[in-house]
């Protein structure tokens, strides 16, 4: 199930050419549903955080439920709902995954899973940027000036990268529990997928990830191997005169003129002169600045370009911090040693405040199933077994027989 629910995730590019986009949409989020279902049904317990982040859901039901009313009566529209549904669900999602306990976790091979799926997303993605595959949708070749910027599966060439960034993250910390040589190939693929794809996006959630790894990891080793390998990295890049492009297309980033930042600022501004017009605490635009309400309900709507002003609009500064607080809550989930995963989903947590991904299925899938996966790398046949034999430990086999010295039957351990 969690193979099935991994490739829904990232599957709605294939989805939308045989059953249609909203068909896929629900397919996705069925199988989300049925996972969740599946973990729950092996037997949940509650964790150290599941009254808190019960508290934190409820609160933003609230909060959406509020925000939907003042929108219904200022704004005189009706699709919000679409909107607050999906948003609603998420937060589901963040109290299971966040406040929840999930054993079944560690029966799940999550190494062979992750680079299965890894393997289809990224392969397909290099068809389509440099071999011209074009049977499913989405790809982006004008931005660029006829560069190809891959959708691969997911049906958006904004969808992609952000799994695959996602995923270079949990495939290294499996990699890291188990040493497994299959694993970390299947991370430098969803690495170099994520170069390749010409996403800043992608780049930061890479980018911050890493830095906050550097400064969270206990080894220097594991900071100087991933220093090293940035290095090699690079100059791989740069052998085959590829590096130019992909280092300034990081760096515009930071250009404010540049290629659609000059845009999304000026979104961001109108976003808080708006909310400032707003009843602050809750909001009265919910749903009408989304991709979400675009794809299901109103073709007019448009967006902000960042997920924290996107909640800020429909929710509210009271929506914005309960939102956050409850993604906040699943990393605060993830044990302490997995720090791949922690350090991948604050680089995630980041990319969202300044580009617009809450809504984004896989971002959200992949961010919820990292304590899944940072269970299952621990305590599963993918984990290393080093961590139950640590250096120092004395292990003594019991005594179950011992041996006979002398004749009197007198046994010594």
């Amino acid at each position: 199930m969690f193979l099935l629910a991994c490739l829904a995730a990232v599957s709605r590019g294939v989805f939308e050419v045989t059953v249609g986009k909203t068909a896929g949409y629900a397919i996705q989020l069925g199988a989300f549903v049925v996972l969740t279902l599946v973990l729950l049904a092996a037997g949940a317990r509650p964790g150290p955080r599941a009254r808190v982040q019960c508290a934190l859901g409820y609160g933003f039901v609230v909060v959406v439920v509020a925000s939907c009313l003042l929108t219904s009566l200022v704004q005189n529209v009706g699709y919000f709902w679409y909107y607050a549904g999906v948003m609603v669900f998420f937060a589901a999602m963040f109290v299971v995954y966040g406040g929840l306990e999930l054993p079944a976790a560690s029966r799940i091979a999550v190494g062979p899973t992750l680079s299965l799926v890894t393997t289809a997303l990224v392969g397909t993605a290099l068809l389509q940027q440099f071999r011209g595959w074009s049977v499913l949708p989405s790809s982006d070749e004008a931005s660029l000036g006829g560069t190809v910027r891959p959708a691969s599966l997911t049906g958006s060439y904004l969808h992609y990268p952000l799994a695959a960034a996602l995923l270079t993250f949990l495939l290294l910390e499996v990699y890291r529990r188990g040493r497994r040589t299959y694993v970390l190939a299947a991370a430098a693929l969803a690495l170099a997928g994520v170069v390749l794809s010409y996403s800043r996006s992608g780049y930061l959630v890479l980018a911050a990830g890493g830095l906050f790894y550097l400064l969270s990891a206990r080894d220097l080793g594991a900071r100087l191997r991933l220093v090293g390998a940035g290095v090699l990295a690079f100059v791989a890049l740069v052998s085959l005169g590829l590096g130019r492009a992909y280092f300034d297309r990081g760096l515009s980033s930071f250009d404010l003129a540049g290629s659609g930042n000059d845009v999304r600022i000026g979104l961001w501004h109108r976003s808080v002169e708006q909310w400032l017009g707003s009843g602050l605490l809750v909001g009265q635009y919910t749903g009408m600045a989304s991709n979400v309400t675009r794809n299901l309900g109103d073709t007019t709507v448009g967006v902000v370009e960042s997920g924290f002003f996107q909640q800020l609009l429909s929710f509210g500064l009271l929506g914005v911090v309960l939102f956050y607080a409850l993604m906040l809550g699943v990393r605060a989930g993830v044990p302490r040693e997995a720090a791949w995963l922690r350090a991948g989903m604050l680089g995630a947590l980041l990319e969202s405040v300044v580009y617009q991904s809450i809504e984004v299925l896989p971002y959200v899938f992949f961010f919820c199933v990292a304590g899944v996966v940072g269970q299952s790398a621990l305590e599963s046949r993918d984990g290393d077994v080093r961590e139950r034999r640590r250096p120092g430990r004395l292990l003594v086999a019991a005594p179950a027989a011992g041996r006979r010295v002398g004749g009197g039957g007198q046994r010594v351990p």
